[in-house]
């Protein structure tokens, strides 16, 4: 939608459009890089004997090369994804100076890029005839995010208004659509964040061994994770500080990859009638060392992970809390360290996340407690 003005001097009728304003470049750009060699064929010619030769050759290559890369550049990135608004019809009632249209753009693109970040730009053009000439009025850049599928909860689009706290924060899609930039998969997607949180690990983050591994971005009691905090975090902040468990790095993976539309849930493992399972040595986030959690050869009472699915056996998930060992021993050194990405937790001697996390002796006690399955509230 969007709200054309008139002058009270101007006719009743009038026709807009918007157009790409750099689309026109698309030819002429080809046509050049067409002409021009490339930067490795052009630097395989030059002589390097000599010492100063080399060093004004180098530099032309480096501008050369950063010339010719903006061009292509310039031609991948030519097209809006949206598209553009085609020729559109305005007609004013007599006195009316304002007018509600509903517009429909064309040639959209946003089903073949994947997950990104898109700065689109409209060139607005407007004529009261249809053989005049367009006459551009004004030009407007739009953000886009463009995501998988329409975000799953705890996001909700509805209703569409200023009291639903669930719509789709534009500060968690840029992080979101930046480290799943191109995915084409809820898993590659959920891997890639799976990736990046735990990469977060010495820099941001570390597992919270310091304050006993209590929670503190989510929240067991009332369902909540704190986005806020970890937004404030990501952005150089304090946040809630740098100690995360299991469940934190879970509320991370799943509230990230679902404004994606991944649909994954937070779900927890563990021995059904209570007690610890210790696990392989695991290298904890923002740790170097493979060890048992913390080094207190305890094991866990839980352990919380993003989980596809109905988060049971057969259900990929996705660990940004801890790297495992992916050897063929993981209980023995040295260390092949992986992450879950999109891993089944699978049955004991299968190879999956079972077998490379929880230790031989607890295998067959440790097992996924789907009822616990949750999507936590944001604030």
């Amino acid at each position: 939608m969007a709200v054309i003005e008139r002058d009270p001097s101007d006719p009743l009728g009038i026709e807009i459009r918007a157009v790409n304003p750099v689309a026109s470049l698309q030819g002429p750009v080809n046509q050049l890089l067409q002409l021009l060699p490339h930067p490795d064929l052009l630097n395989s010619l030059w002589n390097r004997y000599d010492w100063w030769q080399a060093f004004v050759q180098s530099l032309a290559h480096f501008n050369y090369s950063t010339y010719y890369q903006s061009l292509r550049a310039l031609l991948s990135n030519y097209r809006n994804v949206l598209g553009e608004i085609g020729a559109t019809t305005v007609t004013f009632q007599p006195g009316q100076t304002r007018a509600l249209v509903s517009l429909h753009p064309v040639g959209t693109e946003l089903k073949q890029r994947g997950v990104g970040i898109h700065d689109d730009q409209w060139l607005w053009q407007f004529r009261f005839h249809g053989l005049d000439y367009w006459k551009a009025m004004d030009l407007t850049r739009q953000r886009i995010y463009t995501t998988l599928a329409e975000p799953v909860a705890p996001w909700s689009q509805q209703p569409f208004d200023a009291g639903n706290l669930n719509l789709p924060w534009a500060d968690l899609l840029e992080f979101s659509c930046r480290w799943a930039f191109r995915a084409e998969t809820a898993d590659e997607a959920s891997g890639a964040i799976t990736d990046a949180v735990y990469g977060l690990g010495g820099v941001l983050f570390e597992y919270g061994c310091e304050v006993g591994t209590v929670s503190m971005y989510s929240d067991f009691v009332y369902d909540l994770f704190d986005c806020s905090a970890f937004l404030e975090r990501l952005k150089g902040g304090p946040g809630n500080g740098p100690y995360v468990n299991c469940s934190d790095c879970a509320s991370m993976v799943t509230s990230m990859a679902n404004i994606l539309g991944a649909g994954l849930w937070q779900s927890t493992m563990g021995i059904p009638s209570g007690g610890f399972f210790m696990t392989n040595p695991v290298m904890a986030i923002g740790s170097t060392r493979w060890q048992s959690p913390c080094g207190w050869g305890q094991g866990f009472t839980y352990h919380e992970v993003a989980w596809k699915g109905e988060c049971d056996v057969e259900d990929g998930l996705f660990d940004a809390c801890l790297a495992l060992d992916a050897d063929i021993s993981p209980e023995q050194f040295p260390h092949d360290p992986i992450l879950a990405r999109g891993m089944r937790f699978g049955r004991p001697g299968e190879r999956q996340y079972v077998d490379l996390f929880i230790a031989p002796e607890d295998r067959t006690q440790c097992l996924p407690a789907p009822s616990n399955r949750r999507r936590r509230a944001i604030i």
